[in-house]
């Protein structure tokens, strides 16, 4: 089973858990998780969305290898209008 990060202290857990048995007990979280302050659930956010982004590679496409249609389309997605070469 893969390990893991306790999303409040950074205490290696395995990946079912979001937080140790440690922060667990000192911060009252044997219960369910809306029910957790709202700290908490933030820290518990910002874990999952740590732990999607190591468990899913990213493709990067160097700009030099699109065509030039390609290339207008993404400076149209990213700075809302195409470039004129």
């Amino acid at each position: 089973m893969a390990h893991s990060q306790c999303c409040i202290c950074g205490n290696s857990i395995t990946e079912r858990f979001w937080v140790c048995e440690a922060c667990e007990r000192a911060y009252d979280l044997k219960r369910p998780f809306p029910e957790w302050p709202e700290w908490a659930r933030y820290l518990q956010r910002d874990e999952a969305t740590r732990r999607r982004r190591r468990d899913h590679e990213v493709q990067v496409i160097p700009v030099s290898l699109l065509d030039r249609a390609e290339r207008a389309q993404v400076d149209r997605l990213l700075y809302g209008e195409a470039e004129d070469d």
